[in-house]
């Protein structure tokens, strides 16, 4: 499943911190690393008043509806899915949603000739060994 990048921070302090124009307590904050440029996260990584640590999160957690187009593209790219002839954030949606259906499907269809294939070269796929026994 795809995930997504992400920084969680806590505040060290009680009182919680500011930085970057956000307020940080002891609760954690996600925030996905695109939207912070590099120079933001070094400032936050670095900065002796909060604990970050990278995570990933699975990408179905996130709702793509919730996400901004940047968001979208980065995680369409992440997937190797091409949005070169896409622009608005709906059609980004349906595209990331069909492409997603499509390779499940695939990957089913797989799955199910491999069993198949399987089930063949064990004997068992066929009517030909209870054929055998009526011959």
């Amino acid at each position: 499943m795809p995930t997504i990048a992400v920084i969680a921070v806590t505040s060290r302090s009680r009182a919680g911190f500011r930085r970057l124009g956000r307020r940080f307590t002891r609760e954690i904050t996600e925030i996905p690393l695109v939207d912070l440029s590099e120079q933001d996260g070094l400032a936050l990584r670095t900065d002796p008043h909060l604990v970050c640590e990278d995570i990933e999160l699975e990408a179905e957690a996130v709702e793509l509806a919730d996400m901004r187009v940047d968001q979208l593209r980065a995680l369409a790219e992440s997937e190797e899915i091409d949005l070169s002839r896409v622009k608005r954030k709906d059609d980004i949606i349906a595209t990331i949603e069909a492409t997603r259906e499509a390779k499940a499907e695939a990957e089913r269809q797989a799955a199910e000739e491999e069993s198949a294939a399987a089930k063949v070269a064990a004997g068992t796929g066929t009517d030909s060994s209870e054929n055998q026994g009526e011959a």
